[in-house]
């Protein structure tokens, strides 16, 4: 056998002694049967069915017409007309098979609720192919002629013709994909953004790690296969904004990406991506398998069933470059180190994410200065506090920082550039350093 389920059934019959391309009358069903396996030797020399373990009744199978053929017993008589027919089964009655090797047969036969019908359907066969992993001949079953689960086959023959060649029924069974689509990668990236789409790491505790950008406009999700998916099947929520709106929505089915794009930039706030699993699904109709269990689980999401919402946290605090929850002279110092040099990640002070730290990304530290995101109290007793740096040989009273003031505008010149650097201590875009000090003035008065 196959792994996965039997979802449906093909096969190819006749009507005796019909020869025409349409058929003339249709059963009003067929019943499927599915037994298990008595192997040759154990009670007769040819394998033959055994206990019937399922039973499918369809009345709305397709056919169409498939060609002609002809009984080699009879080589002189008109060929009769062959149909094809199909039937979708429903999920709720497939037949799943049992793990591991196993060997079951099928019976398929025609039912008419009326009267005996003038051209009775009958099963085509055809001679065995010696590559078929059948064992042996398919078998008439003689007792029981109407089997129901649970009833046990009494007798029967192999199909031989002449004897001792041996014949197959003309069938096929498949199985349908039953492997629901999962989330394999949550990104979150901007629209204005130079640096690499960021991958939210997972397993740990850095899936809840404060992103320091302050440019996330963009989430992206990418699935294990290509998905049925819309702008309604994503929520984003939050601690400071209780819904956030989508501006826009693509999804890439070459690569199983969906991007929801917002109406704006994500400031300070924790977040709940939450995916539906009532209306993402793949082709074959099995919902998202979304179950996710924040810093513990890695990906696939999911617990190998279907159905199940994703829902997966994050945070984003702008400026916080050394996700400890809280914007403060720490970040600042990353800042400093870094500054105006390239950068790929907020650790690098890079807070606007145009691969560059400078004045822009200061400014974005500064209007989040002394912002935070509650830690557990445990955490938060061991974080301790920080509080706005000093200018490097000067203390932290207004009057200082007004005086460096005087002292960075008396040293402006035209031979200095906007972005050049000066003095280990002027480290500074002189276009940007008003609100530096205007900041830091404001900042002062209330300590």
């Amino acid at each position: 056998t196959e792994p996965g389920p039997v979802t449906d059934v093909h096969w190819w019959g006749s009507l005796l002694d019909w020869h025409e391309p349409y058929l003339p009358e249709l059963p009003d069903g067929f019943v499927f049967t599915i037994w298990s396996d008595v192997p040759a030797g154990v009670d007769q020399p040819f394998s033959h069915p055994g206990q019937v373990l399922w039973q499918h009744y369809c009345d709305n199978y397709t056919w169409q017409f498939a060609g002609w053929d002809f009984d080699p017993r009879d080589p002189m008589a008109a060929p009769e007309a062959t149909f094809y027919f199909e039937q979708d089964i429903p999920r709720d009655n497939w037949f799943w098979q049992e793990p591991g090797e196993n060997v079951y047969w099928i019976s398929i036969s025609a039912r008419y609720d009326l009267a005996q019908p003038r051209y009775p359907f009958g099963w085509k066969t055809r001679p065995r192919d010696p590559a078929s992993p059948a064992r042996d001949d398919a078998v008439r079953i003689f007792d029981p002629t109407d089997p129901v689960p649970g009833m046990i086959y009494i007798a029967g023959q192999p199909i031989e013709w002449p004897v001792g060649r041996s014949w197959d029924m003309a069938f096929g069974l498949t199985t349908a994909d039953v492997t629901p689509p999962t989330v394999v990668d949550v990104q979150v990236k901007g629209t204005t953004w130079l640096v690499p789409d960021y991958s939210i790491p997972v397993g740990s505790a850095a899936q809840v790690e404060p992103l320091g950008w302050s440019t996330i406009n963009q989430i992206e999700v990418t699935f294990s296969e290509d998905v049925i998916v819309t702008q309604a099947d994503l929520t984003l929520t939050g601690a400071n904004v209780p819904v956030y709106n989508f501006a826009g929505f693509n999804y890439d089915p070459f690569n199983y990406i969906a991007t929801w794009t917002l109406t704006g930039a994500i400031d300070t706030d924790k977040l709940l991506i939450d995916v539906s699993a009532a209306t993402v699904q793949d082709y074959a109709g099995n919902a998202l398998d979304g179950e996710w269990t924040d810093t513990v689980s890695v990906y696939p999401s999911g617990n190998g069933v279907a159905g199940g919402n994703f829902q997966f946290t994050f945070k984003v605090l702008p400026g916080n470059a050394n996700t400890d929850n809280k914007v403060d002279g720490l970040d600042y110092n990353a800042w400093s180190l870094n500054y105006n040099q390239p950068a790929t990640t907020y650790k690098q002070g890079d807070f606007n994410a145009d691969a560059f730290t400078d004045g822009l990304d200061y400014n974005i530290w500064s209007l989040h200065y002394n912002q935070e995101i509650s830690l557990p109290p445990e955490a938060e007793a061991a974080a301790g506090s920080s509080s706005l740096p000093s200018l490097p040989g000067r203390g932290r009273g207004r009057a200082q920082a007004n005086f460096v003031e005087a002292m960075w505008r008396a040293r402006r010149g035209a031979e200095h550039g906007v972005n050049s650097r000066k003095g280990a201590n002027d480290s500074l875009d002189l276009l940007e350093l008003p609100n530096l000090l205007a900041l830091s003035a404001g900042i002062l008065n209330l300590v």
